[in-house]
């Protein structure tokens, strides 16, 4: 009955609130800020926060449905609740007791917006070769570094960063008000426009100790894989919500357009392409089904059908969109067509949270080291 009642209140608020503002947030490249109450009340903000922390609580099935949904409504949307995910995962996991309280109920009713600092110019989300440095000297930690691309980093009030420290890795908190702290906005990109992409900088910041969440051996990696993790898992939803909105569109306007004297839905390549576009759609969405599945009752074997999920959803709603494109023809590169902003959004999904090539060598390792297991 949640699921039912959750995934009701995402298609309302896409309905009255996202779907009709998104075209002006694509153009303004501008987030609503008063979505993220409206989000907070619908319990989006805290679905994978616990309930003695203020949250939604919900399983791994509950959180893909939910991300399929927005993501069928504004990407940068559903790409903005990725991100309080993995913001949350690393809290919960890693955090103290103090840190769980201090911030993860703030996250779930969107008091504050969390962002997740990990990306950097030249080595991307690949943390094993991270430049920015935390350094301890006599109990004082100071943080240096720049991280670029980061998702809500121009609104957001603190950030979850990862750094290198001594020869091993660390997790701490900046606040925005931290002295030696400073961020530029990131604009005109190609799509999710309205992510609020900024670059962040960090010059010899003091980081309190009751503001380091981990540091040192595996727990700080354990933390970031688990946060990586959990977004491919919910980016590949989004990019299934996003496919099927392409697939509504473009097979309403097939069945109406007309060419000649009949519709161009009765022509033989454009069912072709309605064809693909629907197979396409569907393996992704039951791949990401059988992802969740395993997250639920094998969370230890999950690594490979999420990995799988992120791979063929993104490069399906590529597919997807740009056949869409294709049956709109000219009124589908007009940005007054929704198509042409599916498009563009399409297009980031096989670079965010690891690209596609980055996926084909995860996969193919990971079938390299283990016994395939069919579905």
């Amino acid at each position: 009955m949640q699921t039912i009642d959750l995934i009701a209140k995402a298609k309302r608020i896409n309905d009255e609130y996202v779907i009709p503002q998104a075209s002006e947030m694509d153009r303004s490249s501008r987030f609503d800020m008063s979505l993220f109450e409206i989000l907070a009340e619908a319990g989006a903000l805290g679905m994978n926060i616990k309930k003695e922390f203020g949250g939604t609580q919900l399983t791994p099935s509950e959180m893909g449905l939910l991300h399929e949904e927005y993501g069928a409504g504004y990407l940068s949307v559903e790409n903005a609740l990725t991100v309080f995910c993995m913001v949350s995962e690393v809290l919960q996991r890693s955090g103290s007791e103090q840190q769980k309280l201090k911030y993860l109920n703030c996250l779930a009713t969107g008091k504050r917006i969390g962002a997740f600092a990990l990306t950097e110019e030249v080595n991307g989300s690949n943390f094993s070769h991270v430049k920015t440095r935390l350094i301890e000297n006599n109990g004082i930690y100071r943080l240096t570094g720049i991280k670029k691309w980061i998702t809500l980093g121009e609104i957001a009030d603190f950030f979850i960063v990862f750094a290198r420290f001594n020869e091993n890795y660390a997790i701490c908190i900046i606040d925005e008000n931290d002295q030696g702290f400073s961020r530029a906005p990131i604009k005109d990109t190609l799509g999710l426009k309205a992510n609020m992409l900024a670059e962040l900088r960090f010059d010899e910041c003091i980081v309190p100790s009751d503001r380091i969440i981990c540091t040192g051996g595996i727990k700080p990696k354990l933390a970031i894989m688990s946060a990586l993790n959990l977004a491919r898992f919910t980016t590949a939803c989004g990019a299934v919500g996003l496919a099927k909105v392409c697939c509504k569109e473009a097979f309403n306007y097939a069945r109406n357009r007309q060419c000649g004297n009949e519709n161009i839905g009765e022509f033989q390549l454009v069912k072709k392409m309605m064809t693909e576009m629907h197979a396409s759609t569907q393996s992704a969405k039951l791949i990401c089904r059988y992802a969740a599945d395993v997250m639920e009752k094998q969370n230890h074997k999950s690594l490979l059908p999420i990995l799988t999920a992120k791979y063929v959803a993104s490069k399906t709603a590529v597919e997807v969109s740009n056949k869409a494109v294709q049956i709109f023809a000219a009124k589908g590169t007009s940005n007054e067509c929704a198509i042409e902003r599916l498009y563009r959004d399409a297009r980031i999904l096989e670079i965010v949270e690891g690209t596609t090539q980055i996926h084909e060598i995860l996969i193919g390792s990971e079938l390299m080291r283990r016994e395939y297991e069919s579905v």
